[in-house]
């Protein structure tokens, strides 16, 4: 069976510290190494996903509230970072969506951001958790 999504779009910062990886600096190793896997991985669908490699603020210009379907969250895993994503993403998800994200259950920071989002948003959806440590819920 075919895949009914159309097109897939992967916002990556690709900076550590504020500095622009490549594959020439060192502290950036496992980035630069962490999109080779992705993008192999990905190989079998090469028509149709893109990586926008720029801010999560700058590459949400590039869609309407309520157009997406799904959203998978793991970026900067600090509180301060994974609340500002959720609360930059969730008004873009579809009705219906599906918002999800990783490390709810390897780092407090990313648990307490979910779970204040949550509350703060009033969802009541319930969370699901996975064995990798990610968590999904429908919008």
């Amino acid at each position: 069976m075919k895949s009914k999504i159309l097109i897939l779009l992967l916002i990556f910062t690709f900076s550590v510290n504020g500095q622009t990886c490549d594959k020439y600096v060192k502290a950036c190793e496992d980035t630069v190494k962490a999109q080779d896997i992705a993008i192999d991985n990905l190989k079998p669908y090469m028509d149709r996903f893109e990586f926008m490699k720029m801010s999560s603020e700058n590459a949400i210009k590039s869609f309407a509230p309520g157009s997406v379907d799904y959203v998978f969250v793991d970026g900067d895993h600090s509180y301060d970072a994974t609340i500002a994503d959720c609360e930059l993403y969730y008004p873009f998800l579809k009705k219906g969506g599906i918002f999800c994200g990783h490390d709810y259950q390897a780092l407090e920071s990313v648990k307490k951001a979910v779970d204040d989002f949550r509350t703060k948003n009033k969802i009541t959806a319930p969370i699901n958790l996975t064995l990798n440590s990610a968590f999904f819920w429908n919008k």
